[in-house]
């Protein structure tokens, strides 16, 4: 019987977020700057129990189209591929932190008030896949 660290499920998904944010090019994106509605839905194989999905409001701009917590530490990650096409932000990274290797990748599309995306990241053996819904509420606030 494995143990799922609870404690990284919400930790890792902004932790490469948080990196991604600032490493993604913006200039190509048909993305709408402001108040945004996010709403993630997470999926573990294996998980007892399916981790419920999370509604939160973020100001979201061209310098910073991901959502994130300004909180947490990047850690040390590197992006090994990125890349825009259209309106679709993808990249492929490795993070160091804490002793821990994660793995992930990911892809946003926004498509002016609307964006969805989908990040999958493997940690010690365990894969987790975030999936990403955003509206647009208006200006920042």
């Amino acid at each position: 019987m494995s143990i799922i660290r609870t404690d990284r499920l919400f930790f890792l998904p902004a932790l490469i977020l948080l990196f991604v944010v600032s490493a993604g090019p913006a200039e190509a994106m048909n993305m709408k700057e402001g108040q945004w509605q996010l709403t993630t839905r997470m999926e573990i194989p294996g998980m007892p129990f399916p981790v419920p999905p999370m509604t939160f409001t973020q100001c979201l701009t061209e310098d910073n189209m991901v959502p994130q917590d300004d909180q947490q530490d990047q850690g040390s990650c590197t992006i090994t591929d990125q890349r825009t096409v259209g309106n679709t932000y993808s990249y492929t990274m490795v993070c160091n932190s804490d002793g821990q290797r994660t793995e992930g990748k990911g892809s946003f599309t926004y498509e002016g008030t609307r964006m969805h995306g989908t990040m999958t990241i493997n940690s010690d053996g365990m894969q987790m896949t975030t999936h990403y819904e955003g509206v647009w509420q208006g200006p920042c606030q």
